[in-house]
């Protein structure tokens, strides 16, 4: 295709039959003809136009012979080749429906937290980040929730994990830590396991020396080894009572005791090191003193002693586990006193 001539003929008009106008027109034809031949030599010289392609910035040049002059011919090479080129191009290109994929890494900006490199057309500010060298994050909202470093990987705010995890190395819980479901520590804890003031449930029965106990074994094992708490009233100071109409209550002499059913021992036992403890009646001879031992109110152990002679309370009771209370009454037969002196009354299990 040639651009148009400014010296040719319109469809309206005739030539003259005038010699001049002939060696115009003659001129004009010669023109034409060197045009085409100086085209051809172009072609042949240059032969097919090479294509142009990306460089590594990714920046697109078209094949030489662009751009177009105005008044020049066009070359069907150099058009052939830019159509190609583009072709090319636009198959080389990422297809927003996804036909056809990426056949090197994908790159983009670092991104922020706010706004992440890889998010979403409907939510932009959740997604994957560079924080900075070998620092990536995972945000959510707006929020980073995931940092995975060289070291490692950070979590932030509540984490629900179901199913198996398996968790090679040291893990460090910061704040609430909520377990549902059975819990195997193979490597076992290492430094203090505190308990908050909760209890620790569930524990099977003890078998190696280093091995947790529960409270039921702990007492079972305590009253079976013959080891109780005991318990201790306070003293009954000097205590007298000349009443021979029934049993008076002895001031103090009341210990409440805590049993697992094992055999408890109830005995009088001195105030001190250096009082005499006695039970005992004022009269010389023929009067007679009794002393009852109740537990819960109810006599378990009864003794009777003629005057001068005393008492002592001594007496293994067999009562059911539970809290007992054991109290000591008085009472006169025939004449005198009756003196309680210096006495505690002590409680202990076997």
């Amino acid at each position: 295709m040639i651009a148009d001539d400014p010296d040719a003929a319109g469809p309206d008009q005739e030539p003259d039959d005038h010699p001049q106008q002939d060696s115009h027109e003659g001129e004009r034809y010669m023109k034409r003809i060197g045009l085409a031949i100086a085209l051809g030599v172009a072609l042949a010289l240059t032969g097919t136009v090479a294509l142009a392609a990306r460089n590594s910035s990714g920046t697109m040049t078209l094949p030489a012979g662009n751009p177009f002059v105005p008044g020049t011919a066009i070359s069907s090479s150099v058009m052939n080749n830019t159509m190609t080129d583009l072709a090319n191009e636009l198959t080389n290109s990422l297809d927003r429906t996804g036909r056809g994929g990426m056949l090197a890494p994908m790159r983009g900006p670092d991104g922020s937290v706010t706004a992440p490199t890889l998010s979403w057309t409907n939510e932009t500010n959740s997604g994957l980040y560079r924080i900075s060298a070998s620092d990536l994050g995972l945000s959510v909202g707006g929020t980073k929730r995931v940092e995975w470093t060289s070291t490692g990987e950070v979590l932030t705010g509540t984490q629900s994990i179901s199913g198996n995890t398996s968790i090679g190395g040291t893990l460090a819980v910061t704040g609430t830590a909520t377990l549902t479901g059975a819990t195997t520590l193979t490597g076992g804890l290492g430094g203090n396991l505190p308990a908050n003031a909760y209890s620790i449930t569930g524990l099977a029965t003890p078998v190696n020396s280093g091995d947790a106990a529960t409270k039921g074994y702990v007492d079972g094992a305590v009253v079976g080894a013959g080891v109780g708490a005991p318990v201790m009233s306070a003293s009954s100071g000097t205590f007298t009572t000349t009443s021979t109409g029934g049993f008076v209550s002895v001031t103090n002499l009341s210990a409440t005791i805590t049993t697992h059913g094992s055999p408890v021992m109830v005995m009088g036992i001195p105030a001190d090191a250096t009082s005499g403890s006695t039970i005992n009646n004022s009269a010389t001879s023929g009067a007679g003193t009794s002393v009852i031992l109740q537990r819960d109110g109810t006599s378990v152990a009864r003794w009777y002693a003629v005057a001068p002679a005393g008492v002592t309370i001594q007496y293994v009771d067999v009562p059911a586990a539970g809290s007992h209370t054991y109290s000591v009454l008085v009472e006169v037969n025939g004449s005198g006193t009756v003196y309680v002196t210096a006495v505690k009354l002590a409680a202990i299990e076997l």
